[in-house]
């Protein structure tokens, strides 16, 4: 009887481990089953932010090379507990237009509660403000005026959302599509270059010729350079006639630069009296003195010339850089913001996916996310190691991105993904087993890589 009463009291304690046993291993399960919410920068570093301070009592405008502009109203922040700020302010901005930099940041681009819908973006930003390393808060009633630079311009498929306590898409107010007419007034209102300084030694494109007439006394052995027009032809022709007359008159405003007007008067072989009138423009050459002089001004002036051209090239380029299409809206609290379009990861196939690395790492205890990166469309989709088997393949240029527990980064390129996963290599009716010998390398090197892939600039 006794041994029956422990017999039994064993069964029990035994049943009761393993019950606990096996609360614990779905614990286990679901957390490291479980998606992270929120930001989660997968990179030792990310996408730096552009920190600026101003007075509160101020207000502020940040303009951004791309185009992106921000205007912040006087006296917009309130701290926790409700209060006006007074004094400096510190503001932190970063905007993300490449699905490489949405990557870096961790920003979550899927649903919260519905991980089977992505977001495809035209345009996403973070902006936030501090006081003393304290988080600040725009008071009621203040709002921020937006002009957020876009690749393209949206369709109406697109709409503004902000991510609610960094954690869930909120679709929120409205946005409107409009030319960068700030970069179009700033390109109108460039202060053009000067004339060009003119040396006083000539060169072998130069017409150089001498005056000769009883009449010209006061000018003879002078040399004259013919100044002409930009693409005006060299009158060759004048310089063949013996002209009758030829009168000298200085430009009035113009120091040593003459008119130079020839006249020729004959009768011809019935009679008639032939007339003939030409004008030309030309710069006495100056020789002595007047010339050293000359030269040390001209150096002087080509000097400042080039300088000017120099700083208005430079201008130009970066106005070039600016997007000429800005989406623009108006928030009333601080945070991440973007211009979307959900889409659903319903697509034409399914696929089970598995990695070199895997021989080495546990990706389920190691957390290894498999992410979907999508240039042409700007977004971002993150699996984890439990559901490597129901991947949905998107008919897109994707590249996968895995970070490795030592931060070393796995990478299969989107030529590699397009070998073994397109319409004609997997099915749409059932799950396909794809291994990846993928690249490994730091998040160094996989930026750089990055950078030259990007031939083109990315706002025109």
């Amino acid at each position: 009887m006794k041994n029956s009463k422990r017999n039994k009291i064993i069964k029990i304690a035994a049943a009761s481990v393993l019950s606990i046993t096996t609360i614990i291993g779905c614990m286990i399960y679901l957390d490291l089953s479980a998606y992270q919410e929120g930001i989660q920068e997968p990179f030792t570093e990310s996408i730096p932010f552009i920190t600026s301070s101003f007075n509160n009592k101020d207000g502020f405008e940040l303009h951004q090379p791309n185009g992106t502009h921000v205007s912040i109203p006087k006296n917009a922040f309130i701290d926790e507990k409700g209060k006006p700020v007074k004094g400096k302010i510190e503001l932190k901005f970063r905007e993300f237009h490449t699905a490489e930099s949405i990557l870096m940041s961790g920003i979550p681009m899927q649903m919260l509660d519905e991980r089977n819908k992505y977001m495809e973006s035209l345009g996403m930003m973070e902006l936030r403000a501090f006081k003393n390393g304290k988080e600040l808060s725009l008071e009621k009633g203040r709002s921020i005026n937006v002009d957020l630079a876009s690749t393209e311009t949206p369709n109406k498929d697109f709409n503004l959302y902000v991510l609610e306590e960094d954690k869930q898409w909120k679709e929120t107010g409205s946005f409107n599509t409009v030319n960068n007419d700030r970069r179009d007034s700033t390109f109108a209102n460039l202060t053009p270059l000067p004339e060009t300084p003119e040396s006083p030694d000539p060169d072998s494109t130069d017409v150089v010729f001498t005056l000769n007439g009883a009449h010209l006394k006061a000018y003879k052995g002078v040399e004259w350079r013919l100044v002409k027009s930009k693409n005006e032809p060299v009158p060759y022709w004048a310089f063949r006639l013996n002209w009758d007359k030829i009168k000298v008159e200085e430009v009035k405003g113009k120091r040593k630069l003459f008119d130079l007007t020839f006249n020729y008067s004959q009768k011809n072989y019935r009679g008639k009296t032939v007339k003939q009138t030409f004008t030309a423009r030309a710069r006495p050459l100056l020789t002595g003195k007047e010339l050293k002089l000359a030269k040390a001004a001209y150096k002087e002036e080509i000097e400042n010339y080039q300088l000017m051209a120099a700083k208005l090239e430079l201008e130009e380029e970066r106005l070039e850089q600016e997007s000429s299409v800005l989406n623009r809206f108006s928030i009333n609290n601080m945070g991440v913001f973007n211009i979307d379009k959900v889409k659903s990861l319903d697509v034409y196939a399914k696929v089970e996916l598995a990695f070199d690395f895997q021989a080495n790492v546990s990706a389920e205890f190691n957390k290894v996310m498999v992410i979907m990166v999508m240039e042409e469309i700007n977004a971002v989709v993150k699996y984890n190691s439990f559901d490597w088997d129901d991947v949905s393949v998107i008919d897109t240029h994707t590249e996968l991105i895995m970070v490795l527990p030592d931060g070393i980064i796995a990478r299969v390129s989107a030529e590699e993904f397009k070998k073994k996963i397109n319409t004609s290599t997997v099915s749409e009716h059932f799950t396909n087993s794809i291994y990846f010998e993928t690249e490994k390398m730091t998040m160094k090197e996989y930026l750089n890589k990055k950078k030259k892939s990007r031939a083109v600039p990315m706002f025109l």
